[in-house]
């Protein structure tokens, strides 16, 4: 199984974390990916970080096409003003937009997952490290059974 074009990104942003990736990742698809052992901690931290980063995302292009097209311009135009996401990371946002990537929203006040939030700020590079293991996962092509 090969995901190699498959990487999630993820912003802090002061309206939350905006997790983005070509498509919804499946989390057993993660899972597979991952190669993980059933029933272990690292089984355990695959769903934990796809139940925290991607479950609970809501779709902001889904978001913006049912309730707000009408009063909003474009995308970006409904970030900045509806969830004050700053011009700087809805630059980077914009070709990913404009791809069709999925783009998602997890506010903090959705809930909390200290074990996440924790590996987050484990070190000044802890999303990019965690971010980098992960995709790191995606990369890997295995052609076992």
């Amino acid at each position: 199984m090969s995901c190699d074009k498959q990487q999630i990104v993820i912003y802090r942003t002061n309206s939350g974390m905006v997790v983005t990736a070509p498509t919804l990742p499946d989390k057993e698809v993660l899972q597979s990916i991952a190669r993980v052992v059933a029933e272990s901690y690292a089984a355990e931290l695959i769903d934990r970080f796809w139940a925290y980063f991607v479950g609970r995302s809501v779709d902001l292009r889904e978001e913006y096409e049912k309730y707000y097209a009408p009063e909003y311009a474009t995308i970006p135009q409904f970030l900045y003003q509806k969830y004050a996401i700053a011009p700087r990371y809805i630059k980077t946002l914009e070709p990913l937009i404009a791809r069709g990537d999925f783009v998602g929203l997890v506010k903090k006040t959705w809930g909390r997952d200290w074990q996440m939030e924790s590996l987050l700020d484990y070190c000044e590079t802890g999303l990019a490290t965690l971010m980098k293991a992960v995709n790191a996962s995606f990369a890997e092509v295995s052609d076992e059974n």
